[in-house]
């Protein structure tokens, strides 16, 4: 992931001589050296993160596209519907039609389904991933008007999807990201007006709170979990760096590793997280 975010911090840099070809070459070795089971999970960064050379080495492009998702299509498949945005990037039409197929194959059976759908996507760690979910999410509502106002107004309460979709959008409107905030709002707009007295009721204690008053274990996996989340969410080297070297220092105080003392930290975290995280312990 530390390799992904430093690929993806050079894309910034494209307008330096020669730098967009290296660029494109380090893209090229990078899915070609990474096993699968890792590449699936990242296949929406990957596409969206190689969508600025696409423009001017179309054919390179397509040759690592065409790598991923038509040579090795078997190994990814259950993958490729995440790239829902297919239609924004100037992809050839064989590709196209192959991650077309896969979204048609996963198309959510019920409006609940695809609710939880979008709800994962929008909570996605590349922000340019979570701002195309979220114009998506605003079209999917849109069309499914009446199952929305089903969920909204047909219960005693809102349904559970709904108030965890409030929840997400809300926090959403938060994000340093002018765009993502005004999205969110848009979806907030296509929810309408809840009725506060049909949410549920709140009550803050110590096991759902997330403030921890002691530097204690429950703080050491809560910490480590925020930290791995920004660092793969960071661009900036410098700040790269400094999550990274924050990441190990709790680590090694905790002694937070999978033969360490504190290894039901280490194993409760996701194990997309584990992935992330486990070359800090010994980089």
């Amino acid at each position: 992931y530390k390799i992904l975010t430093t690929l993806r911090t050079c894309l910034l840099n494209l307008k330096r001589p020669g730098f967009m070809k290296l660029s494109l070459f380090s893209w090229d070795c990078f899915v070609r050296s990474v096993s699968f089971t890792e590449l699936g999970p990242m296949l929406p960064t990957i596409c969206v993160s190689l969508s600025p050379l696409l423009e001017t080495y179309p054919e390179e492009v397509t040759k690592i596209l065409d790598y991923l998702l038509i040579e090795n299509h078997d190994s990814i498949a259950r993958h490729i519907s995440e790239i829902f945005f297919i239609d924004d990037l100037k992809v050839s039409p064989r590709i196209a039609s192959v991650v077309a197929t896969q979204i048609k194959r996963n198309k959510p059976k019920s409006f609940e389904e695809g609710v939880r759908i979008w709800l994962r996507r929008i909570k996605h760690e590349t922000d340019e991933v979570r701002l195309k979910a979220l114009i998506e999410l605003k079209k999917f509502l849109e069309r499914h008007r009446s199952h929305l106002n089903a969920l909204i107004l047909n219960h005693s309460n809102v349904h559970p999807l709904v108030v965890e979709l409030l929840d997400s959008l809300l926090i959403g409107c938060q994000e340093k990201d002018e765009n993502i905030r005004l999205r969110c709002g848009e979806c907030l707009g296509e929810l309408g007006a809840v009725e506060p007295s049909l949410l549920p009721r709140r009550i803050v204690s110590r096991d759902d709170s997330k403030f921890i008053p002691q530097m204690n274990e429950e703080f050491a996996s809560e910490v480590l979990q925020e930290f791995a989340r920004a660092l793969q969410m960071e661009t900036d080297t410098h700040n790269v760096s400094c999550f990274s070297l924050a990441i190990q220092e709790i680590l090694k105080a905790f002694d937070i590793s999978p033969s360490g003392k504190n290894s039901r930290i280490w194993s409760a975290l996701s194990s997309t997280i584990r992935e992330r995280i486990y070359p800090l312990l010994s980089s």
